[in-house]
């Protein structure tokens, strides 16, 4: 069985997920650095593109150190849908939230 690393030793801390039209951001923090060193953060598009093409769908991806940090997705398209995923390989996930990215305001 993969370990399963309890909600109080891994969280993305509440409040922290900031979406704008062309970035997607979140803080976590993580009680046993040890533990979490091999958590990988990935962003990608929620609708994979056809022709499926990994290098376009997987936008952003990181592997998560120390007790805390903050996860950035690059720059994205707006009005678009994401899937940000925390993990850790091969086959636990602790989060998956679908995003949309705002839409892009004409000044």
């Amino acid at each position: 069985f993969p370990a399963i690393l309890h909600p109080e030793v891994f969280q993305v801390v509440p409040g922290t997920l900031e979406i704008s039209s062309t970035s997607i951001k979140l803080n976590w923090t993580c009680r046993l650095p040890a533990t979490c060193q091999h958590v990988r953060a990935t962003c990608r598009l929620a609708v994979p593109a056809s022709p499926p093409c990994e290098a376009e769908e997987v936008k952003g991806e990181e592997m998560l150190h120390g007790g805390e940090g903050t996860f950035t997705c690059p720059p994205l398209q707006p009005f678009t849908d994401y899937s940000i995923t925390i993990s850790l390989p091969p086959s636990t996930i602790f989060f998956t939230w679908l995003v949309r990215t705002k839409e892009t305001v004409q000044i």
